[in-house]
């Protein structure tokens, strides 16, 4: 009979719930599960990560921040015990950002989940101060999983 195990023991990839509300041949869920495990770090709590298009993207920015508009990436709390909350990456913003920056969208898809994760984990960029701690933790946990610096050209 197995042993019941706690939190730090189970795989976090049962903590990652990972959704594809569109197509994106270039992005798995496993990839997203790992980004999404390295910007937790030794959090144990879920994360739910889900690929919208940019229908469902403006329809949440309107909703939750007043701007009629499809965005990069989206992070909202939870109040459910044991779930920090979701983060919502918008394929086709992420897409056009990676073409214009000159990345794979698998590279900057990370650097988004990364990026809407630490925000779950209580990160900002209101002020210059919040914004250089926040990038610093985004190179490091990039550089971890071999992304180079997003913020340098």
């Amino acid at each position: 009979m197995k042993q019941a195990s706690t939190p730090q023991e189970d795989d976090l990839s049962e903590l990652i719930d990972v959704q594809f509300a569109v197509t994106c041949n270039s992005l798995d869920e496993a990839s997203i599960r790992s980004w999404c495990d390295v910007a937790l770090e030794d959090v144990t709590q879920g994360v739910c990560v889900r690929l919208v298009g940019s229908e469902e993207s403006a329809d949440l920015n309107s909703k939750y921040r007043t701007q009629n508009v499809a965005t990069n990436v989206l992070a909202f709390e939870s109040d459910i015990p044991n779930c920090l909350g979701d983060v919502v990456v918008c394929v086709d913003v992420a897409s056009a950002e990676a073409i214009q920056q000159h990345k794979s969208l698998k590279s900057h898809v990370a650097h988004l989940v990364i990026h809407g994760t630490l925000h779950l984990r209580g990160f900002d960029h209101e002020d210059s101060a919040q914004a250089s701690e926040m990038e610093a933790k985004e190179v490091c946990l990039l550089r971890s999983i071999g992304i180079s610096n997003p913020y340098e050209s």
